[in-house]
């Protein structure tokens, strides 16, 4: 293992996967501080159309030479993108950064089923094994004292699945369009279907929530063009182990920012969902490896 991160290309995949992850952690950070004062889809709408700028601004330094057809997978990603963000920005307005957090690290776990379920593939022992391994680790972090485990607990898991299927049919998009047009044309189906609510509710943003709804807006973008750089230079099963850094990252600003501490249970089980992740992944990528070799 050690090894194979002296190459300067994989040092700079790391890199780059250290960086989404801080940026991720912050743009969450911004989001759970206004959850507070404003509606989930008018931060929703804010944050893309503001993102959507920024993409179309940057487009013309992308590797992007024409547009293709918007499709209809664009806007199954669009809206399953949508609905992930408006349940995980009502969910962490109630709970704990951290836990949010550590629950997101089902997302790849959930895509590997999902996606075996769509292809109708014969699931492989391991991948029970490795779900229930992550269920057990989601409920350790779901599991406090007193309170019970409530809604918006369940609401995490949801956004989850959203995020799950979304990321597959990005990866079917991968085949046909270049990641940064994938971008804009989700982000543009987000803005539209969020504008409506705008008639709705009357609430308009300060100054200063529009500079931070900006600052998620950079982050966030920001962080989608790092993890496409650091799966580029890096193999997949290299980064995962970096992922739980997002959890670093969260616990420092979250007690910097309100104080929360980072609970033993969410620790441990955000470790067995990781490590579950990691493992799903190393298996693919060898399966991957053998087919290529017959073929």
């Amino acid at each position: 293992m050690l090894k194979t991160l002296k190459t300067p290309r994989r040092l700079n995949g790391i890199a780059y996967m250290i960086a989404f992850c801080c940026l991720y952690s912050i743009s969450n950070m911004v989001a759970k501080h206004l959850s507070n004062n404003i509606h989930p889809v008018t931060m929703i709408f804010y944050k893309d159309l503001l993102g959507l700028l920024l993409l179309l601004t940057t487009r013309k330094y992308s590797n992007a030479i024409s547009w293709p057809p918007f499709t209809k997978l664009n806007l199954m990603a669009g809206v399953l993108s949508f609905i992930g963000a408006l349940v995980w920005f009502v969910a962490i307005s109630h709970l704990p950064i951290n836990k949010a957090v550590a629950l997101s690290f089902c997302t790849p776990i959930f895509s590997s089923i999902i996606a075996s379920l769509i292809l109708h593939e014969r699931p492989e022992i391991w991948q029970p094994i490795s779900l229930l391994v992550s269920l057990v680790g989601a409920y350790i972090i779901l599991m406090p004292p007193i309170e019970g485990i409530t809604i918006y607990d369940a609401l995490l898991l949801v956004a989850c699945i959203f995020w799950s299927c979304s990321t597959i049919v990005v990866k079917k998009l991968t085949q046909r369009q270049d990641p940064h047009t994938i971008v804009i044309y989700g982000t543009g189906v987000v803005t539209l279907i969020s504008l409506p609510w705008l008639f709705i509710s009357s609430y308009i943003p300060s100054a200063q929530q529009l500079l931070l709804l900006l600052l998620i807006a950079i982050c966030s973008k920001l962080a989608q063009l790092c993890i496409a750089r650091a799966y580029q230079y890096t193999d997949v099963t290299v980064l995962m182990p970096f992922d739980f850094t997002r959890l670093v990252f969260t616990s420092i600003i979250s007690y910097t920012c309100f104080g929360e501490i980072l609970g033993a249970n969410v620790a441990v089980g955000s470790f067995l969902i990781v490590m579950s992740g990691y493992f799903i992944t190393t298996r693919e990528y060898k399966k991957h490896l053998l087919e290529s070799k017959s073929d």
